[in-house]
């Protein structure tokens, strides 16, 4: 009787700890993501969407591949004819790819590339308060303009590295903006991904 009584205590103790590491197991933790919307557009899709593996996202003359585990939060503006994806590899907006999209027709016009690049590059500054500045002109690629530079988040004395990528078609202008923190710049495949866009 000792012995049965033994057994049944040693079932119950594995049986528990089978459901435990069940329970464990199925639970799930979304990131944590900022959602900042200005009041004049309007959020169309759930805050936070993981992408499929091999999936690539058109919207607005424009598709791009990303990992499966980053999430995207998709923000449409009437007044320009487009909007903003923001795709964040992590829970930290810093590590983010950012594409704006603006109608030519919508907008007035084929904007002044250096210009809006200065617009970006006075805006980073406002931003971060002191930046370094590694490039800021025309290039002659897949892209009409590149900016880039670093900076350091003072609360936290972390560098930055900033690229922003500028595109004018017949029908839209794109502003694609990859930030990273420094410790992170292996972490994600952030290059590669900027090569996939691509105009639709």
């Amino acid at each position: 009787m000792q012995i049965k009584a033994k057994r049944l205590l040693l079932l119950l103790v594995a049986a528990n700890l089978l459901l435990g590491s069940l329970a464990v197991g199925c639970e799930q933790q979304a990131p944590t993501m900022p959602l900042v919307i200005p009041p004049s557009e309007e959020t169309v899709a759930p805050p936070i969407i993981p992408f499929s593996p091999s999936s690539t996202y058109t919207h607005w003359g424009f598709s791009i591949s990303v990992p499966s585990s980053w999430t995207f939060i998709e923000t449409r503006n009437p007044e320009t004819g487009g909007g903003i994806i923001d795709l964040f590899a992590s829970s930290s907006a810093f590590n983010s790819l950012s594409i704006t999209a603006s109608s030519i027709e919508k907008t007035g016009g084929v904007p002044d590339i250096a210009t809006e690049a200065q617009r970006q590059l006075e805006r980073a500054q406002k931003l971060w308060g002191s930046i370094k500045l590694l490039d800021n002109q025309a290039i002659e690629d897949d892209w009409d303009w590149f900016l880039s530079f670093d900076s350091v988040l003072e609360s936290k004395n972390e560098k930055y590295h900033t690229e922003i990528y500028f595109k004018t078609t017949k029908s839209h202008f794109y502003i694609v903006q990859l930030s990273f923190a420094e410790a992170d710049r292996d972490a994600h495949p952030w290059k590669e991904v900027v090569k996939t866009f691509t105009i639709s």
